[in-house]
Order: C-alpha cells, then sequence, then structure tokens
C-alpha cells in the first residue's frame, strides 16, 4: 500500500513498486510537435523569463497531483518554453501561476546503484542548483523510443549525463514520487540498476567532462563547450551538468544520515543535496525498514 514518508506528505513510497507492466501511461501523440513549440516559442518569448531559448522540447505534464497515479495516467501536453515562463510566474506570484498556468510539469529521477553496491552522485554544474548534491534526472518528454514515457525519459537522462547506454541498465522500477512545494513540480522516482561498477561510471563521466573542460580552456562559448562533448564522441553529451560524479554507500544508515543532516560528503566537503535527492533516499530507506 502506497505512504507518505515525510511530515509535509509531499513524498509518497510506492508499495509494491511498479516496473513497466505495472504502469500504464499515454499522451496524445503529435505529428509535428515544433507546431506546439513555435506557437509557445511566440507567446512567451517576449516575456523576458525564457532563461533557454535553445531549449525546444514537448514536455508532459499532469492537470493535477492527484491524477498522477501510474498504474492510470494519461499525461497532457506543454512545451518548455512554458515550463519556463510558469517557473518565472510562481516567483512572481505562486497563487496566480496556479490560475494562468492550470498544469503540472513531470520530471524523473533515477538512483543508479552500480554493480559494486554504491549509489552514483554528482555535483551540480550548469546554470541550476550549482554546487549541490543531486542524482540524474530530467523532464518527462516526448522524445521516446516507445517503451514507456517516464522510464524513457530516465533511459535518455542516464545516458546523457552519466553516459550509461540502455543495455547497462536493467531492473528499471518505479519506486515513489515527490511534489516540490515551491514551484509545485511532480518527480517520479526510480531505482536504475547498471552493469558497471562506481569507477567504470565515474572514469566515463570524467573523459565527456574533461571534453567540456577543455574547450572552455580554448575560451570556446558555453553552447560550443557542451556541443564539443558530442563532437569529441562521448555518450553522456551532457556531462556538463554535474562537475564531478561521486558514491555513496547504498547502506541504510548512510542514507538515513544524510536525510537527517540534509548534507552529503564528498572529498572532504559537504555539500548540501536538492530536495529530489532527499526524497529519493527517504523512500529507500523507508523501503529497507519495512
Amino acid at each position: 500500500m502506497d505512504r507518505t514518508v515525510d511530515s509535509e506528505g509531499r513524498v509518497l513510497r510506492y508499495d509494491p513498486t511498479l516496473g513497466e507492466k505495472g504502469v500504464r501511461a499515454g499522451f496524445d501523440y503529435l505529428e509535428r510537435p515544433e507546431l506546439l513549440i513555435d506557437d509557445d516559442g511566440q507567446k512567451y518569448g517576449a516575456s523576458g523569463c525564457i532563461g533557454l531559448p535553445s531549449w525546444r522540447e514537448v514536455i508532459l505534464a499532469v492537470r493535477s497531483i492527484e491524477e498522477a497515479d501510474p498504474r492510470n495516467i494519461e499525461f497532457m501536453l506543454t512545451t518548455s518554453y512554458a515550463v519556463q515562463a510558469r517557473k518565472a510566474a510562481y516567483v512572481a506570484d505562486p497563487k496566480k501561476a496556479q490560475t494562468d498556468f492550470p498544469f503540472v510539469p513531470c520530471t524523473v529521477i533515477g538512483v543508479p546503484h552500480t554493480i559494486d553496491g554504491k549509489i552514483i552522485c554528482g555535483i551540480r554544474g550548469g546554470s541550476t542548483g550549482v554546487g549541490k548534491a543531486d542524482i540524474a534526472g530530467g523532464y518527462l518528454t516526448t522524445n521516446l523510443s516507445g517503451r514507456h514515457p517516464v522510464f524513457d525519459s530516465l533511459g535518455g537522462e542516464l545516458a546523457d549525463e552519466l553516459g550509461l547506454f540502455p543495455s547497462e541498465m536493467e531492473n528499471l522500477s518505479l519506486i515513489g514520487r515527490f511534489n516540490d512545494g515551491q514551484f509545485n513540480t511532480l518527480c517520479f522516482i526510480t531505482d536504475a540498476h547498471t552493469s558497471l561498477s562506481a569507477n567504470e561510471t565515474i572514469e566515463r563521466h570524467r573523459e565527456a567532462y574533461s571534453a567540456y573542460q577543455k574547450a572552455k580552456q580554448r575560451r570556446m562559448g558555453e553552447m560550443s563547450s557542451r556541443k564539443a562533448i558530442s563532437d569529441a564522441g562521448h555518450v553522456a553529451i551532457d556531462a556538463w551538468e554535474h562537475e564531478a560524479l561521486f558514491t555513496i554507500p547504498n547502506d541504510r544508515e548512510h542514507l538515513q544520515g544524510i536525510v537527517e543532516s540534509n548534507r552529503v560528503t564528498y572529498g572532504g566537503r559537504e555539500y548540501e543535496p536538492l530536495k529530489n535527492m532527499i526524497a529519493a533516499l527517504r523512500i529507500i530507506v523507508d523501503g529497507c525498514s519495512s
């Protein structure tokens, strides 16, 4: 039976956990998604709230948190432009934002377990949450290979951020969800297991991130430096999102300590984890004690 695992009721653990066969999710297929993207680009482009104009994707959303049961969920479609405008609106006036943007964008994060019993985490680079600890994830999109919106989006993020091929992942399961009260977004939380060791995963990311760093040292622009990763043939084309990867042990007491202190240690320093990461660890800890 599903249960909340935090005092605010924002973190829900699915019990039992859900594999691909246990999740029923759909959305309306668009033959020309660029038309929706272009419309929202024109609608919100002049507002001054679009920080990433080159981010052009159709994003999956729900009308309310209450409708977000993954056992039978129908997603609605929005765009990366609308998501950015919505976030700016929530900063300015949350109540008005709920009326102007009557949808809840959906994201997914994956807790990557390595074959040697570690969990892969990262220190944020880029422009969002810089310097904080997190785990790989991103928005649910319609850029799918045909299996499932949640698990396909997760696979894309694990490849783009960590360099993990789908063939190197197994035992994917949906373990819970988290509602971010600040911007009213919904994050699906998954477990993912890779056949690689922690060192192999970290080294793969380090090689990709090195291509980005070298481009920056040559005084190339930010977007050109990011493109240098794919130009060098690396799978982890979004390796720039984490300046470093590190591991934490898959141990209940250790994970509980991170949750209670809201701190994780890497390289002799303490870092604050993002809320999504804390939510994921809460679910894992609760599952261990059941």
